[in-house]
């Protein structure tokens, strides 16, 4: 079992050079993961999948000692990648990378993932304290785990509004309100603003919004809330949509020209039914 173990040496550094970033750092981690392997099985334990296995307290490891550096929980949630042996490929997940894909998780799987990973609370005491079955947080903290697999599978693809923000402008049509309802709900307010033009074409989830402006899912949850109290979305299942019509500048130049043609067309009849008024009113 030992010549099995050491023959991913080499991977093993390979893994261990991109987490830690100079040779002598790597080779302690190594080693150390190599040594805990051997020692494992000298006293009877059994090992199924090797390399998954060495990669695991090869991460372990290296978080444990980020723990200690910084005193600061990592989030270490079985993120090990499928290697083909003949493939020493290094693209295993990092905490940042599992951080962020933590951030876009929608509430219900964001809170349990939190306090289960990075609070270290056990499952047990996350059902009682959110007073729901184990089962559920159970539930929550799969599909969590399949959201996150599937964030750092995917190569995200942001809508322009994540690097390219629009701007909104929003009238009415008679009064505004007594605060300037419903410029005043956006103004000033980017992230409102390219939320709602999201939004506009399809109804979507928090989560598919949080994506589409590269935005962690906590601030747009907030905002999508505020947006629809006061009715400038609207919700239809899990999703939501903007209710109101949006115009582009090139569109609202379009009309115009069509207003333009309109007046020229029939000015001299309006400008004379206009004359025959006056001189009846006079």
């Amino acid at each position: 079992m030992e010549k099995e173990i050491t023959k991913y040496a080499e991977y093993l550094l390979a893994v261990a050079m991109k987490k830690c970033g100079n040779i002598s750092d790597a080779e302690d981690l190594t080693q150390d993961t190599l040594l805990a392997a051997i020692q494992f099985t000298n006293r009877g334990g059994k090992i199924e999948n090797i390399k998954y296995w060495l990669t695991s307290v090869l991460s372990n490891k290296w978080n444990g000692i980020l723990r200690k550096k910084y005193h600061l929980p990592l989030v270490s949630i079985d993120m090990i990648p499928e290697i083909e042996d003949t493939d020493y490929d290094t693209d295993a997940p990092s905490a940042e990378q599992i951080r962020r894909e933590v951030a876009y998780l929608a509430e219900l799987q964001r809170d349990v993932i939190t306090k289960h990973y990075l609070e270290g609370k056990k499952v047990q005491d996350i059902a009682d304290e959110m007073g729901v079955p184990k089962g559920t947080v159970l539930s929550r903290l799969s599909s969590g785990r399949e959201q996150i697999r599937k964030g750092l599978d995917s190569m995200e693809q942001y809508e322009k509004q994540s690097y390219q923000p629009e701007r909104l402008d929003i009238g009415c049509h008679g009064c505004s309100g007594f605060h300037d309802e419903p410029w005043s709900l956006v103004a000033d307010n980017l992230m409102k603003q390219n939320i709602l033009i999201v939004a506009y074409e399809k109804p979507l989830t928090v989560v598919e919004i949080a994506h589409s402006l590269g935005i962690p899912t906590a601030y747009i949850e907030n905002a999508v809330s505020e947006l629809t109290q006061s009715e400038l979305m609207r919700q239809t299942g899990n999703k939501y949509y903007t209710d109101f019509m949006i115009v582009t500048p090139e569109q609202h130049l379009k009309g115009l020209d069509a207003e333009i043609s309109l007046a020229e067309a029939h000015y001299g009849e309006l400008l004379q039914t206009v004359n025959n008024y006056l001189t009846a009113l006079s």
